[in-house]
């Protein structure tokens, strides 16, 4: 992965930077994928499918361990096994037993945990 996390101190404040490109394996090459335009992120075992809009890539990596390199304000984790790109929400929707349903800009449907619904609390005016 590009751009390591890192702690800089900027006036005695610390300031946090977060991953801008992500290198994945692509058959015999490598190539840079930028974070923004990720959709959603999903987790399978000890391998993550990075879900872009016109293909998808596998990693391997920990979907606690990319959230940490990923801005909060952009990726946001909604289930155990997924993570969405926040400006590609297009609604949610309540579903059953407290859990929600989560459509993407191209009518992709995710299932949002109730365990997780705190999560989006950073995005409401209240």
């Amino acid at each position: 992965m590009e751009n390591k996390q890192q702690a800089e101190k900027t006036n005695g404040q610390v300031k946090q930077s977060y991953l801008n490109r992500i290198l994945v394996k692509n058959s015999d090459k490598n190539i840079f994928v930028d974070v923004s335009e990720i959709r959603w992120i999903e987790c399978s075992g000890n391998y993550l499918k990075l879900h872009l809009p016109e293909k998808s890539y596998m990693i391997r990596s920990s979907l606690k361990n990319l959230k940490s390199k990923l801005n909060p304000l952009q990726f946001v984790r909604i289930h155990r096994s997924w993570m969405v790109n926040i400006n590609e929400v297009k609604e949610i929707e309540p579903w059953f037993s407290g859990d929600s349903k989560v459509t993407l800009s191209d009518g992709k449907t995710l299932r949002m945990s109730r365990n997780y619904k705190d999560n989006l609390e950073k995005f409401t005016l209240n």
